[in-house]
């Protein structure tokens, strides 16, 4: 599969960070004021910014393409294919991921359970995120 990447500098893994968990608290109070569609939808968008990050950090290169469940395939590159507890970080972005096609385009919206769940997987993998990168 070829992934359409664009080039970043690597210190920008710290910018992507950043959004990340903007992205994530807003995801976190939607949640709070029952807006479950606007917290799928941040909770999906800090998981892309927080998988940025880290291919910002390793690869130098982040996810440009229509799909962002391919984004995830960038994992298998370069030093990514040694981190801790992958498959599991993998199974939360794609969940997450799934939530924001259904927060954004599908005819019903997001159930209370299944934004909290997207909320929760999205907290989870920007913490493995950030533990994978320099503190």
């Amino acid at each position: 599969m070829k992934l359409r990447t664009e080039a970043v500098f690597k210190n920008s893994y710290k910018i992507y960070l950043k959004k990340s968990e903007e992205f994530l608290a807003t995801a976190k109070y939607s949640l709070s004021k029952d807006d479950f569609n606007a917290a799928a939808g941040c909770a999906a968008h800090a998981t892309i910014s927080a998988l940025d990050a880290l291919t910002a950090f390793y690869l130098q290169r982040r996810h440009a393409g229509e799909r962002h469940e391919d984004a995830i395939h960038l994992l298998k590159e370069g030093a990514m294919v040694k981190l801790k507890d992958k498959p599991k970080a993998t199974k939360q972005f794609k969940m997450v991921i799934g939530r924001k096609t259904l927060a954004e385009y599908e005819q019903r919206g997001v159930f209370k359970g299944e934004a909290a769940e997207a909320v929760k997987a999205a907290e989870r993998f920007l913490e493995w995120v950030k533990d994978n990168l320099p503190h």
